[in-house]
């Protein structure tokens, strides 16, 4: 499988095919690797260990850690910890 490409704010949408289960991620226990092409630092390489989990930055030393909102637009580009605008309620029922 190809290294997928996102940008901040795909990372950060539940809807996108990054984060959605049968598209990119077929089952809810795969890990994806993903690199986000608009970055403070350039293009860095974040890890989503299963569906759900937040997208974690290899590497990266300082924690920014932030939720994308419902818009995605309250996210900044020195993100090292990102968990995408699921609703974290259902995905935990």
């Amino acid at each position: 499988m190809a290294l997928e490409t996102r940008t901040l704010v795909q990372l950060g949408s539940a809807t996108n095919s990054i984060n959605v289960l049968g598209d990119v991620r077929l089952s809810p226990t795969d890990s994806l690797t993903c690199t986000m092409s608009n970055h403070v630092d350039g293009a860095c390489v974040f890890v989503s260990k299963e569906h759900g989990a937040p997208w974690v930055r290899k590497g990266g030393n300082t924690k920014v850690i932030q939720k994308a909102n419902s818009g995605v637009s309250n996210l900044t580009p020195d993100v090292t910890v990102l968990f995408p605008n699921f609703d974290y309620d259902v995905l935990s029922a």
